[in-house]
């Protein structure tokens, strides 16, 4: 618009011109209008091609600084602005990236992804350590949790139990067979027998299957094992758990609405105090037995070996 009312002006001048002066004066002064033009044109270059742009920069400046809002499209055309203005603009595309990203971290949600933008990107750097550590301690938290949640099972179980083993002095054989249906359903299994140490009629020492829980064995030499006599007789004799996944197609077999197949997971835990086995629990199951349940396990056994050396139950 400007450049247009210059023009227009000169015109003007020009034509004022020509009716008062001489041609040789005309001419001169059309020197000097020339050069008045010329130096107006720079002028208004200079003033909308530099000193607006310079402007326009600074207050974007000025607002990035204080994290106010900027316009989505750069606003000047000279090409060295152009590349000053899409910088920033790039900045702050990143910025908002950048906010976008912490608010989500703030609330607990990880899944954004933020890469640094090359080696002197300290803040981009900065948000990927941040996010790891978040990832890191979310994911120890949760490990507590579950050890925590553990704990507190077995605990509960425990005290479970602990109440159950007082009804051991109305008979072994009503105890042993609620023991042992309450243990693998605690314990999520769907096979358990309940082995105590008994004597036979020459005095040699037997276990023998006093409570059970889905069992299928029916035959007396299935229910009872002198020591070291198949995994009972040997989990007694070594005195120590054992746990057999490659378990043979003849030992036990799961029956269920779909069938009966032989379990995955076979898990026989002696009950002893103070060094003598009294009895051993055996488990199975079609999934594998993590570790805290063969802990619990030991644990019990050992508070039913406890609680049958006082009775003086076994040894009949």
């Amino acid at each position: 618009m400007i450049p247009v009312m210059i023009f227009t002006a000169v015109m003007l001048l020009m034509m004022v011109l020509m009716v008062f002066f001489r041609e040789s004066e005309i001419k001169l002064l059309y020197l000097l209008i020339g050069a008045i033009v010329v130096l107006l044109a720079g002028a208004v270059f200079v003033v909308f091609g530099v000193v607006s742009p310079v402007i326009d920069l600074k207050q974007k400046l000025n607002a990035l600084s204080q994290a106010a809002p900027l316009p989505e499209e750069p606003s000047v055309n000279l090409r060295e602005f152009r590349e000053m203005d899409a910088a920033i603009m790039l900045h702050l595309q990143r910025l908002k990236e950048i906010v976008a990203v912490v608010n989500n971290l703030s609330e607990g949600d990880i899944q954004d992804d933020i890469d640094a933008l090359g080696e002197h990107d300290e803040l981009g750097h900065a948000l990927v350590k941040l996010k790891k550590s978040i990832i890191r301690s979310n994911q120890e938290a949760l490990i507590r949790q579950k050890h925590d949640e553990q704990q507190n099972w077995a605990s509960r179980g425990l005290a479970k139990f602990g109440e159950l083993m007082r009804d051991l002095e109305q008979g072994v054989a009503e105890f042993s067979g609620h023991f042992i249906r309450e243990l693998t359903q605690y314990v999520d299994m769907e096979v358990g027998g309940l082995f105590f140490l008994q004597y036979d009629h020459n005095h040699e020492p037997v276990l023998e299957l006093m409570g059970a829980y889905a069992f299928d064995r029916q035959k007396k030499a299935d229910m009872t094992f002198r020591p070291g006599e198949g995994l009972v007789g040997r989990c007694a004799l070594e005195k120590a758990s054992i746990i057999v996944t490659d378990v043979p197609d003849d030992y036990i077999r799961i029956r269920s609405g779909m069938g009966e197949d032989k379990p995955s997971t076979i898990i026989l835990v002696p009950v002893m105090f103070d060094g003598q086995v009294l009895g051993v629990i055996e488990l199975a199951s079609f999934s594998m037995v993590e570790q805290y349940k063969i802990a619990f396990l030991e644990a019990l056994g050992s508070s039913l070996a406890s609680i049958i050396s006082k009775s003086g139950t076994t040894g009949t």
